[in-house]
């Protein structure tokens, strides 16, 4: 509505917007510029949603917490449940993600992704709006 628009050149046609889906150095180039993750190191700068985060003292439980203010597009809150909700479809085996592999490390991790544990049950939580809880399977 007030004309603004993004332009972004990469070197190929990005496959899908879709995170999940993505498979290619285009799809990865513009995710990293339409998205954000919780944490981002870019150059030994590290920023993201996480404007904090605890590890137990084990080192097998990751503890975000979110920056105030973050808004969707549509102007909706950022919650910690959104992101519950992407890392769970990642690992579900009904979406076929090629990079599932990554969620492997999350408690039930390839249990889930082969479809023998409901994806309910991976280690990922949100006990409120802006915290988001990772359990590891191991170190």
């Amino acid at each position: 509505a007030d004309g603004k628009v993004f332009r972004y050149a990469v070197n190929t046609l990005p496959t899908t917007l879709d995170p999940t889906k993505g498979q290619s150095i285009g799809d990865n180039e513009i995710q990293h510029a339409i998205t954000e993750g919780l944490t981002r190191n870019t150059a030994g700068d590290v920023s993201g949603i996480a404007e904090s985060w605890d590890i137990s003292d084990d080192g097998l439980t990751y503890t975000f917490h979110l920056r105030d203010g973050l808004k969707w597009s549509d102007g909706e809150d950022v919650k910690a449940g959104d992101y519950v909700y992407g890392i769970q479809r990642l690992m579900d085996p009904e979406m076929a993600s090629d990079y599932a592999f990554i969620g492997y490390i999350l408690k039930n991790g390839a249990e889930v992704n082969s479809g023998s544990v409901p994806v309910d049950e991976l280690g990922v939580s949100a006990p409120d709006d802006k915290t988001v809880v990772m359990t590891n399977c191991h170190v």
